[in-house]
């Protein structure tokens, strides 16, 4: 039966990251972000004091591991090879250095089982989880700025931008769009830093959205340097030519996130399926056939993402930018339709096999 409890465990998991797809902005999400503006105060408060670092790397044995303090190389992972009988004897290797050491003890040695084994200088989930929140925080921190700004500058537009102020006014109002957009885009470098991807598509993801910040920032600043209101306006237009470029960056961005997390779900979903099929008797031909049916929305729901990653990536090239991303998004809601399904025949298996188990 513990075998049991840990397909529940896994098949909640997969409930709770459809769950997560669902809110990661695949609704519309991009349009939010209000057409810019550049040039907050100075004054604004953005935290940015996190140390860059790669993803988590995960190594799993099913050998006996355990974690404690190589006197060679520091903390890493030791494989231990025993002998048990009322005391044990046991070699270990360090699995970084090679470094070797034998030794005996009493009583019999604690088992392991599957281990995470964290690099040197990998960040841990809290890491991981705090990078989101401050960029999180820092968007909505401009959003506010923003919301501000425009209710400022709503008060005075009736002056006209000849007026000193009105036009000190205007310079902030758009530049709190600006940053509005700018956080936007962070929190997707954010999330495209610890995403399911290798490493040359984040880097090729990275690179377009810098670049997209770089111009941002080169508009904000000519933004606020502007003296007069027709050197404002020409710079307001500049931003509007290019804010539709920097939005089809922005929309594949989010659309190629929604496809890793999903390849992530599939991949649980594929691992789940193997071990439900060791367990299912031969005979039991109602299961057999609903473990097929789950199998094939399985392959089914890659083939659509598959597609879907292909809109997602031509966007940046195409003509039709928005026709491709609105097929992308339909291709993401049916195949996550088809997990759902593949989650509910899965389901009814655990169920059915707790009862005759």
């Amino acid at each position: 039966m513990r075998w049991l409890k840990g397909l529940l465990i896994l098949l909640v998991l997969v409930a709770v990251c459809i769950g997560s797809v669902e809110a990661m902005g695949m609704h519309g999400k991009p349009e939010d972000v209000p057409a810019p503006a550049s040039g907050a105060p100075a004054s604004a408060n953005v935290e940015t004091n996190v140390p860059v670092s790669t993803p988590h790397e995960y190594k799993y044995n099913y050998s006996y591991h355990y974690n404690e303090s190589c006197p060679t190389c520091e903390h890493h992972e030791y494989k231990y090879n025993y002998s048990y009988n009322y005391s044990y004897n046991y070699n270990k290797s360090c699995e970084t250095c090679n470094k070797s050491m034998q030794g005996s003890a009493m009583g019999r040695p604690a088992m392991g089982g599957m281990v995470k084994h964290e690099q040197k200088g990998v960040p841990p989930i809290e890491e991981i989880k705090k990078k989101r929140e401050i960029a999180l925080k820092n968007f909505q921190k401009a959003k506010e700025r923003y919301l501000l700004a425009k209710k400022k500058y709503a008060e005075l537009k009736h002056r006209g931008l000849q007026d000193p102020e009105t036009f000190r006014q205007a310079k902030i109002f758009i530049g709190s769009g600006i940053d509005v957009a700018k956080m936007w885009i962070e929190r997707l470098m954010v999330q495209v830093q610890y995403a399911n991807m290798g490493e040359e598509e984040k880097n090729r993801i990275m690179v377009k959205l810098e670049n997209c910040l770089g111009l941002l920032q080169s508009i904000e600043n000519r933004i606020n340097k502007s003296e007069n209101p027709e050197q404002l306006r020409a710079n307001v237009k500049s931003l509007k030519e290019n804010w539709s470029q920097i939005m089809v960056v922005v929309k594949s961005t989010v659309g190629q996130l929604a496809v890793a997390k999903l390849e992530v779900l599939i991949n649980k979903l594929e691992n789940i399926t193997v071990k439900v099929e060791t367990e299912i008797p031969e005979n039991n031909t109602e299961l057999v056939e609903l473990l097929n049916d789950c199998k094939e929305k399985i392959e089914l729901a890659k083939e659509k993402l598959e597609l879907a990653k292909e809109k997602f990536t031509a966007m940046e090239t195409a003509d039709n930018p928005n026709e491709l991303y609105l097929e992308g998004k339909k291709l993401i809601i049916e195949a996550k339709d088809l997990i759902r399904i593949a989650f509910k025949d899965l389901r009814e298996i655990y169920i059915e096999l707790r009862v005759i188990t």
